[in-house]
């Protein structure tokens, strides 16, 4: 870890965390607004009450709210346009994003063109002014994504299919709230996907060309903690200590990832959300311990800190050290039901092509420590489909 380096980290959020703060929206929220645009899923946090505990709180305040339940978890172009017009139709000035990582994604989108105008492409590479952008206010119901605590969101293309990546200055959340009770709800295999969603931000950002070391001990802390409280939680569903952990690992991910960014795991990751319309916690992590493991002869060193850290290890043995965190994850992964290979969950070996030229124009992809040239990166998709 170089603590000599110099670097800039700023996340201008500001974060309420604990058990049931929820309950504290519309106070926390009363300064930001008054007319409030709400969006979710179609249904999941109308049956949880989660919808209707959040209107409640505003309106028992005055303030109003317009509901937008059409956000996906591969939330596109057409989704998003139709929240801005409807933020417009209504005057909102500010965007509630109540949901997982696609539903706050879609609220910051959202929030981009209503207060901008045009259409989300328009603002890809930071191409379009985005300073007019509505406030976003970010609920994860999920321990995973991280777009609470960074500028970051995807956005998808059906009719390119593509999955992008945006990020502005304006986009952080003005207000998130870190609540480990909204995660009760989740089946198991949501709640680990997305932890290994987060696991895989903290790693990348870990590892990356551009890590510094303030993102290097958040990723260390948020490994630490989801290796050591997921599988409580998957064996104790009334962990609250547990769940309050790993929603605090997500957000500490997706800060890491807002310096330091991620590689190669999730460019391709993106690369088949946009094919197939996979969700990052469904393939995140199979493809995180193959990615780490390519780039181990350039980050040995890393990962020899890392094992020393997390009390994996005492030795001064570098490359042993290494191997251990490999063989470390890749046990992880597995043992919380996780296939071996991507073509468990419908990739197709055919594909290949198709898949290597969106993951070769990722522009994530020169971020991370391994070598991925056109022969290399065919040669790694062939042995993990």
């Amino acid at each position: 870890m170089m603590f000599y380096k110099n670097y800039v980290f700023q996340v201008p959020v500001r974060f309420h965390s604990g058990y049931g703060s929820f309950h504290r929206l519309g106070c926390l929220a009363e300064s930001i607004g008054n007319n409030f645009l709400l969006i979710t899923g179609k249904h999941s946090m109308k049956r949880t009450g989660h919808t209707k505990l959040a209107i409640s709180q505003f309106e028992a305040l005055g303030k109003k709210v317009f509901l937008f339940e059409e956000a996906a978890h591969d939330s596109d172009t057409s989704i998003v346009a139709r929240g801005a017009g409807f933020a417009l139709e209504n005057e909102c000035d500010a965007v509630i994003g109540l949901g997982g990582g696609s539903v706050i994604d879609t609220a910051k989108a959202v929030a981009v063109i209503a207060g901008n105008g045009g259409e989300i492409w328009d603002y890809s590479s930071n191409k379009k002014d985005a300073s007019r952008a509505l406030p976003v206010i970010a609920i994860p119901t999920t321990a995973g994504s991280g777009s609470e605590g960074n500028r970051y969101f995807v956005i998808s293309d059906k009719e390119k299919k593509i999955k992008k990546v945006f990020a502005t200055g304006y986009t952080y959340p003005a207000l998130s709230i870190l609540d480990g009770s909204l995660t009760e709800s989740l089946p198991q295999a949501v709640l680990a996907g997305s932890a290994l969603d987060a696991l895989g931000h903290s790693f990348e950002a870990y590892v990356s060309i551009k890590e510094n070391a303030l993102g290097d001990l958040l990723s260390l802390n948020s490994i630490w903690i989801i290796f050591n409280y997921l599988p409580e939680v998957l064996k104790n569903k009334g962990s609250r200590g547990g769940r309050s952990a790993l929603m605090l690992a997500a957000a500490m991910g997706g800060i890491a990832i807002d310096s330091g960014g991620v590689g190669a795991a999730h460019a391709i990751v993106r690369a088949l959300g946009g094919l197939y319309g996979l969700a990052s916690s469904q393939a995140t992590g199979i493809i995180l311990p193959y990615t780490i493991e390519k780039a181990r002869p350039a980050i040995d060193n890393k990962l020899s800190f890392m094992a020393k850290f997390l009390g994996w290890s005492r030795k001064d043995n570098i490359a042993g050290n290494a191997r251990l965190v490999i063989e470390k994850l890749y046990s992880f992964t597995r043992d919380i039901g996780f296939p071996k290979k991507l073509g468990k969950i419908g990739v197709k070996k055919e594909n290949i092509a198709i898949i290597l030229d969106k993951i070769l124009a990722d522009e994530d992809l020169i971020n991370d420590p391994g070598s991925y040239t056109r022969k290399e990166a065919e040669k790694f998709l062939e042995k993990i489909i």
